[in-house]
């Protein structure tokens, strides 16, 4: 008598040999985990230093004069704090251009269009707000050169350079272009809060156009921007880890991700869902 009473179909499930996990292969799931792990807290990481540097720059930024001459010697007075202040905004568009790359990752499964469109767009408009702070750097040095103020006002004031204008429109326009279809986005794929792409819209509306109005509007979009960039951030590291994997890599490491809502599965490991 054996143990499977007899049955055939059981004899026969019997003889299928069971394939061993390769140790190579538990390496590599670990190591896919990681790397999904360590893009999941960049992309965090980036959000919240993005609208932290901003509102840095924000807040030391100098008083912006009428005239060169006046511009270069409101920088000179202000000293380390102009210093600050613009080198913490071109750190920030580094941080931006890794944040919205993955505001849009976050948003592909359900919004491709839109993550595609969008991500691409703003990642411009960050080069382009990179390249304004280049500008803000070179204009530092001049300041500090206080001897020859009336030389730099006179360069200054002949005009910048076309393909300077160009790169700095393409920052303003690509910014509020691609901020605008993310949070389109973000509100089609449900994901974060729902209250962000209000923010984020709010955010753009106040610092593009109620600027020009008063002066309390920039302090206003600074804490909508960090709201907004802060709140993504929360929802990012709050994100399965399979979010942040290749299908591939989700295979090979074990763990699987329900289609369209980029929660894990049932019987994903706990280690690949923290």
């Amino acid at each position: 008598m054996t143990s499977d009473g007899g049955d055939p179909y059981l004899r026969k499930q019997a003889t299928v040999p069971i394939q061993a996990v390769k140790p190579t292969q538990v390496v590599k799931g670990r190591i896919m985990v990681q790397t999904a792990k360590f893009r999941r807290m960049g992309v965090a990481i980036s959000l919240v230093l993005a609208a932290s540097l901003s509102v840095v720059w924000i807040a030391l930024e100098p008083v912006m004069a009428e005239s060169p001459t006046d511009q270069l010697g409101a920088m000179a007075d202000a000293g380390a704090r102009a210093t600050i202040s613009a080198f913490a905004f071109v750190v920030s568009q580094l941080a931006f251009i890794i944040a919205v790359l993955g505001i849009a990752h976050l948003i592909a499964d359900r919004s491709p269009i839109l993550a595609n469109i969008g991500g691409t767009i703003a990642v411009i408009g960050g080069f382009g707000h990179a390249v304004f702070g280049g500008a803000q750097l070179v204009q530092l040095g001049m300041a500090a050169d206080e001897a020859n103020h009336a030389v730099y006002a006179g360069l200054l004031g002949g005009g910048l350079p076309w393909p300077l204008m160009i790169l700095m429109m393409a920052g303003t326009i690509g910014t509020v272009l691609g901020l605008l279809l993310l949070g389109i986005g973000l509100l089609r794929a449900k994901a974060g809060p729902r209250w962000v792409p209000y923010t984020l819209w709010a955010f753009l509306l106040v610092e593009f156009v109620g600027t020009n109005f008063t002066e309390w509007a920039t302090l206003v979009s600074g804490l909508l921007y960090l709201a907004s960039f802060v709140a993504l951030a929360v929802a990012v590291w709050r994100s399965p880890v399979a979010l942040w994997m290749s299908g591939t890599a989700v295979t090979t490491a074990g763990i699987s991700a329900a289609p369209g809502t980029g929660s894990v599965a049932a019987g994903t490991s706990p280690a690949a869902s923290a």
